[in-house]
């Protein structure tokens, strides 16, 4: 990443407008409570319009990022699909917040997050990593899937998440962190590691001195009702073709996950929140929303819809479950 940071630094614009929490995120209970909305709109990213927010949730990402910064991380766990990082999108777009995002892996190094010495134009500089920029500059930092790479790659985050400042050794510079900085993290579990043998050894258990510099927020797949309603916003035209075939799709999902923790059951991948968009998403293409007749739908475009989406990645075993599980939601 070749940003430079005293650039990138006099651009954010740090004023703000104080909103209502409950008009900003479409919470009715949090009307009458007003949060900062930076008038900032350098690295913001893009929301969803029609996003369902649960208030807990958002008191509890709120609370963590406009307290006084000592330095904490806070951490999103849960499985793969459930909607962590469009969580963190959606929250952190809506507040016009500068943010950095990177993905984590075990080839990841301390390199990746503070940045290394590079040639720009025949001559050696140093590029600022996505660490240093977001420290030295107020940005949210957000490492995505952060259990997938070894724990001695993430030392670099320590002093820093201790309230410390973050030295660059190649240039003897000493980072002190913006007021405004804030480092997120996701993962698939709580830092214990895989479980429950989903993820074939991919994901790491993380250092317990690591996890305490963290506050900690687990994210759930959706209950059957709200997922419901957020297919519907996002996907109008088949809430005006047949709310109840998007109700029963969100009922064949929940059942796979449901399978997914079933010993005696093939079925290792459930049908996540993200995998499920792209069926929706995919049915527009197919034109899946024009071949609903009194709640039923044409066969043949759903399997294509989600073959795509989804069942293409399963084993023979496991696409039989899952095709089992559909036939019997849908009423093929």
């Amino acid at each position: 990443m070749s940003l430079h940071a005293n650039n990138l630094s006099s651009a954010i614009n740090w004023n703000f407008q104080t909103t209502d929490i409950g008009q900003l995120f479409k919470l009715p209970s949090a009307i009458g409570k007003s949060v900062p909305v930076f008038e900032n709109d350098l690295l913001v990213q893009k929301i969803t319009p029609n996003y369902h927010f649960d208030v807990d949730m958002v008191r509890s990402i709120l609370a963590f990022l406009f307290a006084e910064n000592h330095g904490d991380g806070l951490m999103f766990y849960g499985p793969h699909g459930c909607g962590k990082t469009s969580l963190i999108r959606e929250v952190l777009g809506r507040l016009h917040w500068p943010t950095l995002m990177l993905s984590w892996n075990e080839t990841s190094d301390t390199a990746d997050l503070i940045g290394r010495v590079g040639i720009s134009f025949g001559n050696t500089e140093f590029e600022y990593g996505p660490l240093a920029l977001a420290a030295k500059n107020g940005y949210a930092l957000v490492i995505n899937e952060i259990d997938r790479g070894r724990a001695g790659n993430l030392v670099a985050l320590n002093d820093i998440l201790d309230g410390g400042k973050l030295l660059i050794k190649e240039t003897g510079e000493v980072i002190t962190p913006h007021k405004n900085f804030r480092l997120i993290c996701t993962a698939n579990s709580a830092g214990s590691g895989d479980l429950t043998g989903a993820y074939t050894g991919s994901v790491r258990k993380l250092d317990p001195a690591f996890l305490d510099r963290f506050a900690m927020l687990e994210v759930s797949y959706m209950d059957h009702q709200t997922e419901t309603d957020l297919m519907l916003l996002q996907f109008p035209d088949f809430q005006a073709a047949s709310a109840e075939f998007v109700s029963r799709m969100c009922a064949f999902a929940a059942e796979t996950r449901a399978k997914c923790h079933d010993v005696a059951e093939a079925l290792n991948s459930p049908l996540s929140t993200r995998a499920l968009t792209r069926f929706f998403r995919y049915g527009l293409s197919f034109g899946l929303h024009r071949k609903i007749d009194h709640g039923t739908p044409c066969e043949e475009t759903v399997m294509n819809a989600l073959n795509l989406a989804y069942l293409s990645r399963l084993s023979p075993e496991e696409r039989e479950v899952a095709t089992n599980i559909l036939k019997l939601n849908i009423g093929f």
